[in-house]
C-alpha cells in the first residue's frame, strides 16, 4: 500500500507515539499534532522535535537565579 502513496500506516504509528509519551510532554504533543502533518512527517522530524523539547525542558529545570550570575 505504500507504494501507493498510502501512508495510513506511519500516521497510525506516529498516533500511537504521541499517545505513549509521558505527561510532561502534552505541550510538545498538542503542538506537534496542530502544525504538522503527521501523514508527511518524516520520523525523524518527530524525535528531533521531541528531542529537543526535552533539552529545553532539562535546562530550564537546572536554571537557577545563581546560574544567571
Amino acid at each position: 500500500m505504500r507504494s501507493y502513496g498510502d501512508d495510513s500506516q506511519d500516521k497510525i504509528i506516529f498516533e500511537k507515539i504521541l499517545i505513549s509519551i509521558p505527561r510532561k510532554y502534552d505541550v510538545i504533543v498538542t503542538t506537534i499534532k496542530q502544525t504538522k502533518d503527521l501523514t508527511t512527517l518524516p520520523m525523524t522530524k518527530l524525535i528531533e522535535s521531541l528531542a529537543v523539547y526535552e533539552q529545553r525542558s532539562t535546562r530550564h529545570d537546572n536554571d537557577t537565579i545563581e546560574n544567571f550570575f
